[in-house]
């Protein structure tokens, strides 16, 4: 009789923590992201910056400096959208900083739509396989606009996701001055 309620417990238990995991599991399908401390992988796109076309290689632009990846669920006005202003008057603060910021469009459309955009800031169009890459849910939703701070070995420095733009200009200068201070060393 004991055994009995002890296997009945333990069946309890067992189907309580699977569940448990299920639902674990579904929540950080949704805000899957890449850990910091991780290494970013290499990726290529097609953009444009103030209604010129241009290639950007994630393994070209790291030779150099910290990349700032800004992942956002605009669509293809991203740069013509008033929020992105935010990330136009960021760009050369972080350029004084020695970082690089280049900002994503999830989608699946030409970059040529990028062309009516005149911005001086380089936004790109980051497919699905892009976003498979940085574990990005397609499409992605505002609330779910991802920044990646990325030093020159590929190593994450910071990972964030906000609806905030404003906010995600904050933590990457934060990262960056933050990879600068230890680098010092």
């Amino acid at each position: 009789m004991a055994f009995e309620k002890i296997k009945k417990r333990a069946s309890h238990l067992g189907a309580t923590i699977l569940c448990g995991l299920f639902f674990m599991t579904q929540g950080v399908a949704a805000h899957a992201t890449l850990s910091m401390g991780f290494h970013a992988p290499p990726f290529e796109a097609s953009g444009m910056m103030m209604g010129l076309p241009f290639h950007f290689s994630l393994d070209q632009a790291l030779k150099n400096t910290p990349v700032i990846l800004y992942f956002s669920a605009a669509g293809s006005d991203l740069g013509c959208r008033e929020d992105s202003q935010i990330l136009v008057k960021s760009a050369p603060k972080l350029r004084t900083q020695g970082a690089f910021l280049i900002a994503f469009s999830l989608s699946d459309q030409s970059p040529a739509v990028l062309k009516n955009c005149r911005v001086p800031l380089p936004i790109a169009i980051a497919d699905r396989s892009v976003a498979k890459l940085y574990a990005i849910n397609y499409p992605l939703s505002p609330a779910q606009n991802t920044t990646y701070v990325i030093a020159p070995d590929r190593r994450i420095l910071l990972t964030y996701v906000s609806p905030d733009p404003a906010s995600h200009m904050t933590k990457a200068m934060e990262a960056i001055q933050n990879w600068q201070k230890s680098n010092r060393r």
